[in-house]
């Protein structure tokens, strides 16, 4: 048997809830199911132990690598195999003049599609718990807490890192050599590039060490300029430099295109700022029956030894649609 959950959000039940209450009447003060340590699942009838061990493998991979789905067009397909239509403004054209009277005249309706498959086996993802038995029979809480929010940080990045890979390997994409531009600059020229092929980016993001780069750059305006920090409902971001290193959001070009700052480890190649237009570009797809799944019951903490979390999904782009993936080319030099 297996429990579904969602990277993105933490299991919401009647159980959770009450559970909830009690725990807060127990502590005095509010608790969340992510407050409530893991020794209040052990050896009770609350049948929530698989619920905290998703919610601490969520957790885990939220805090490092949760953005990700705004990176590409994400999917839930309902059959292994599935054709997936990636409608762009390229799919529609404007004509000019009368309509005829006879005579078909295409403009718009035929979408790009592309083909997602899931049977191969080969393409599950999983990662073993493997909680040690001697912490186990010890009982080391936070250990074992620890062990599991760190798969969760893993497996995250593990999906990060597969996305950037992708589009690293993107045949024909739009590119802008960087020369002698500053980057802010190179990005405006691909950006500009992009939309003359059809495409608006609406994402950029920095594989992290050219990001230390790019904020050290300074113009005339004073340090980045070009970078607003302003998160997606207006609230300030903080310090880029205190948090320019981290994945994650760092702010928005020209104070409207979401700015990434990504250490993925082993993805993004020779070409490390990326130019995105994520309606058009490509598109990840989870197999029929969820995303990612608790594949073992868990109801004792030595259940933990055999735990797997594993999931399947395939990642495939439009080769019509090939710049609307761009780079700055001589970025990481």
């Amino acid at each position: 048997m297996s429990r579904e959950f969602n990277l993105r959000r933490e299991l919401d039940t009647s159980e959770v809830k009450a559970f909830e209450k009690r725990m807060s009447d127990k502590y005095g003060r509010s608790m969340r199911l992510n407050d409530v340590p893991l020794k209040n699942f052990v050896d009770t009838t609350t049948g929530l132990l698989e619920t905290k061990i998703s919610q601490m493998f969520v957790q885990g991979a939220t805090d490092a690598a949760g953005f990700w789905p705004q990176l590409i067009n994400v999917v839930q397909l309902t059959s292994p195999k599935q054709d997936v239509p990636v409608i762009s403004q390229r799919d529609f054209q404007v004509v000019k003049g009368k309509v005829p009277r006879a005579g078909a005249v295409q403009a718009g309706g035929k979408f790009t599609k592309v083909s997602l498959d899931t049977t191969d086996d080969d393409k599950i993802r999983y990662v073993l718990l493997q909680i040690d038995e001697e912490d186990i029979k010890l009982r080391n809480f936070n250990v074992i807490e620890s062990a599991i929010t760190a798969a969760g940080k893993k497996y995250a990045k593990n999906i990060l890192n597969d996305i950037t890979a992708f589009y690293d390997a993107v045949a024909n994409q739009e590119t802008q050599a960087l020369s002698t531009d500053k980057r802010f600059v190179a990005i405006a020229k691909l950006i500009a590039k992009m939309a003359d092929a059809g495409f608006d980016a609406n994402l950029i993001f920095f594989e992290v060490n050219d990001w230390v780069k790019a904020f050290t750059e300074e113009t005339t305006g004073g340090t980045m300029p070009w970078l607003n920090q302003v998160g997606p409902n207006g609230q300030p971001l903080g310090d880029n430099f205190g948090k320019g290193v981290m994945n994650g959001l760092v702010g928005r070009y020209m104070g409207k295109v979401p700015v990434y700052s990504i250490a993925a480890e082993g993805g993004a190649g020779a070409s490390e700022i990326f130019a995105i237009d994520t309606d058009a570009a490509a598109v990840f797809g989870w197999a029929p029956g969820g995303s990612i799944a608790l594949t073992q019951e868990v109801h004792s903490m030595r259940d933990l030894q055999e735990a797997k979390i594993a999931s399947k999904y395939d990642i495939q782009a439009p080769t019509a649609n090939a710049k609307a993936v761009g780079t700055v080319t001589g970025a990481s030099a």
